[in-house]
């Protein structure tokens, strides 16, 4: 296990027994090459949600960049407009309040629960972050399932997004290295970043950091096996902005993943 990335229990992650009960958690979606003026619809979707009884969070952006319009399109059991605190949206925080009637709510993965509108307000090479957060101390981030669990913003599956007005950021596309799928995500590099795999097959990989020069910041040669697979970017490594890269390589086949750094 080396001291900068290392192997973490994702294996099966997206696809645990209800036993394990595998993180609750959301998805925010980048933009790429906002137009200033213009109007963006950004869905927030879900990811594990089995027997969701109550969720509590804040959504968070540049109010800079982005105006406020509207939340539209609500698509989960007993969400409306009035779960949603719209008082400090000025300041770029959206407050979301939530809970079932029922015994619990199982929504499809990356199922779009609501979206929200927005204007295009920054100029060009302008960046807004968008964030799942919290607002102590009235609105903490809390997601509880039927089983008794809560999960907290540290607990949960968590993945950011942005909105790039005038150019494309967004470089977490997934991509085929012989029989491995991967992504990079969020990349831009965060603290949160993190590379994941998936096989049917072992396999072996070399991966490796390196920067625009050309000069390797990491280096090592791992063995996988069968199935999913996550491990954390090596972000003490990288402290200067600009363009690194993550080089794979499979007996067969070598690709190169671009790491934005800003």
């Amino acid at each position: 296990m080396s001291h900068f990335v290392r192997i973490l229990l994702f294996s099966g992650l997206l696809s645990m027994s209800s036993a394990l009960h595998a993180q609750a958690g959301f998805f925010l979606p980048t933009v790429n090459e906002a137009v200033p003026n213009t109007v963006v619809t950004v869905p927030v979707s879900v990811l594990n949600f089995d027997s969701i009884v109550s969720a509590q969070f804040v959504v968070s952006w540049d109010p800079a960049v982005l105006d406020y319009l509207a939340v539209v399109s609500f698509n989960m059991e007993d969400l409306s407009s009035e779960k949603f605190g719209e008082t400090e949206v000025d300041s770029g925080f959206l407050r979301v309040v939530w809970w079932h009637t029922g015994n619990g709510l199982s929504v499809a993965d990356s199922t779009p629960i609501f979206k929200i509108k927005f204007k295009v307000i920054g100029t060009d090479s302008t960046l807004s972050p968008l964030q799942i957060t919290q607002l102590p101390p009235n609105t903490f981030y809390e997601v509880a399932d039927a089983y008794g669990n809560f999960f907290d913003l540290e607990s949960s599956l968590i993945y950011n997004g942005s909105v790039a007005v005038g150019f494309v950021l967004d470089a977490s596309e997934p991509f085929q290295l012989d029989a491995l799928q991967a992504y990079v995500a969020p990349n831009p590099i965060s603290s949160q970043s993190k590379l994941f795999l998936e096989s049917d097959e072992a396999i072996n990989l070399r991966y490796s950091i390196v920067n625009a020069s050309g000069q390797s910041l990491f280096f090592e040669k791992i063995s996988l096996p069968p199935g999913k697979h996550g491990m954390e970017i090596a972000t003490p490594l990288l402290r200067q902005r600009g363009p690194h890269y993550l080089v794979l390589q499979t007996p067969k086949t070598t690709r190169v993943i671009p790491l934005l750094i800003f």
